[in-house]
């Protein structure tokens, strides 16, 4: 139950700084804003540059890294982001407007910040990111197809 709470939070906060991001940056030529979850540190010395992510320091210095089950619980947390709306099942006509595929436009730059930080979190354990891998090939099975003919139609490639 806990793993749960604490999953919530942290994908909440993950929504809460992209979306901070996206409001206080400046936006690139496209007019898109430069968010990123990364951090990149240059180390002295060394003339080493290590990239982590804004979650870094929650996740190693919480309990979350301890146990297998709140690990995968945020883990859940996170890839459920990408997964598919149950209201983007509703058809739309070419007649009508078409907020809800501009939704998921939008919702693009949150799934970059997101698969940032899935990229880049200091795993304990091998299994972490095949847990991942699995889910994430769970997600494309189901939705692979529409999801090619969504980039097909972003794309402009009929």
């Amino acid at each position: 139950m806990l793993e749960c709470i604490i999953g919530q939070r942290i994908a909440a906060g993950i929504k809460a700084a992209f979306n901070f991001q996206k409001e206080v940056y400046p936006r690139d030529e496209n007019g898109l804003p430069k968010v990123t979850a990364l951090i990149r540190n240059r180390i002295e010395g060394a003339g080493k540059v290590v990239t982590e992510t804004l979650f870094d320091s929650v996740w190693v210095e919480s309990s979350l890294c301890n146990k297998k089950a709140q690990r995968q619980g945020l883990y859940k947390q996170i890839i459920g982001l990408f997964e598919k709306e149950v209201s983007s099942d509703i058809t739309i006509l070419d007649n009508e407007p078409c907020d809800l595929k501009r939704h998921e436009v939008d919702k693009l730059p949150l799934l970059l910040f997101a698969s940032q930080i899935l990229a880049h979190l200091p795993y304990n354990s091998l299994s972490d990111p095949l847990f991942i891998i699995y889910h994430s090939s769970c997600i494309c099975a189901l939705d692979g197809n529409e999801i090619l003919v969504r980039f097909a139609e972003l794309l402009g490639n009929e």
